[in-house]
């Protein structure tokens, strides 16, 4: 009964994922694959022990939902086929917090259940949503353009990109008078 539950748990998050495109099927089918295969290598009776796997599964899932509600209010559901770039909510600080979701939420299954085909397998799934995440980035630089080019300048890929996550990072500071300021000097 447990394979069942943690196959419909990995599985779940799947509904998340647009499998319209050919390129998100692969990582999709691995990342379900790897749940099943979590699922079958439990122990009978088996409860999580690490904390980290419960507290992966809350924070992985939690980008998984979120960043799929952004896509879908603010990119797919426009009447006129044109969104515009998402880049509020877990996207403020990367750009691909979904995919960031599914690696934790495998990273923490990995830390519970060492076992070796797992190992073996975890190290395939950053990679194709790695391959995925660069495929979608050529498509929104032909789409947004410079728009783009500054959001990625200032977000990291998977992971936040520390001082450099607010919009205005890299935009000169102006004082009172309206001069820019340059580090002690006006200009």
């Amino acid at each position: 009964m447990s394979i069942v539950i943690w196959a419909v748990l990995f599985g779940s998050f799947l509904l998340f994922v647009s499998l319209r495109h050919r390129e998100g099927r692969l990582p999709a089918a691995l990342f379900l694959a790897y749940g099943v295969l979590f699922a079958v290598s439990a122990p009978a009776g088996a409860h999580p022990v690490s904390p980290l796997f419960p507290l992966s599964i809350l924070v992985g899932g939690s980008l998984i939902v979120a960043g799929w509600a952004l896509m879908r209010n603010d990119y797919w559901s426009h009447e006129d086929r044109t969104g515009r770039l998402v880049t509020k909510g877990a996207y403020r600080i990367m750009r691909h917090p979904q995919y960031c979701g599914y690696l934790l939420v495998s990273m923490g299954a990995l830390m519970e259940r060492r076992t070796m085909v797992l190992v073996l397998i975890w190290p395939l799934l950053p990679l194709v949503y790695y391959r995925l995440a660069r495929r979608e980035e050529q498509y929104l630089e032909e789409e947004f353009g410079l728009e783009w080019r500054r959001y990625a300048a200032r977000t990291g890929m998977f992971l936040p990109r520390p001082g450099r996550n607010t919009p205005g990072h890299n935009t000169p500071k102006h004082n009172k008078a309206g001069r820019r300021e340059t580090g002690g000097h006006e200009s």
